[in-house]
């Protein structure tokens, strides 16, 4: 049924059950159980076959919980812990910084360079 407000008319075009079951087996077989859909279906109609659309894919993995990082996407990282650096007395940990002054002629810049010992 379409799922829009008091709207009771059926899709014809909607996918069955089989051909769900059939995307789901195609997706998982070991040949592309590493491939997103923009890979497979190319390859099936390669072959020759027409399952379904790309879309269509999409819309099947998503609804079985397999649409994340298909291929060889990388998981998410941690990010890296901020270091926390602590200075007990002099010389022992120093900043810098680069800063750029205008000038007053045009594009003629002037670079300041800083550096300092952070206990100070």
């Amino acid at each position: 049924m379409d799922r829009r407000k008091d709207n009771h008319r059926l899709v014809s075009h909607r996918l069955s059950d089989e051909e769900r079951q059939r995307i789901l087996l195609t997706c998982n077989q070991p040949e592309f159980a590493a491939l997103p859909p923009g890979q497979i279906v190319p390859v099936l109609a390669d072959r020759g076959l027409s399952i379904g659309s790309e879309r269509s894919f999409y819309r099947v993995l998503h609804a079985n919980g397999q649409v994340h990082r298909r291929g060889r996407a990388r998981p998410p990282q941690e990010p890296r812990p901020v270091p926390r650096l602590e200075a007990r007395g002099p010389n022992q940990i120093w900043s810098w910084d680069i800063t750029y002054l205008p000038t007053s002629v045009r594009d003629v810049w002037l670079f300041l360079y800083l550096v300092i010992d952070v206990w100070s």
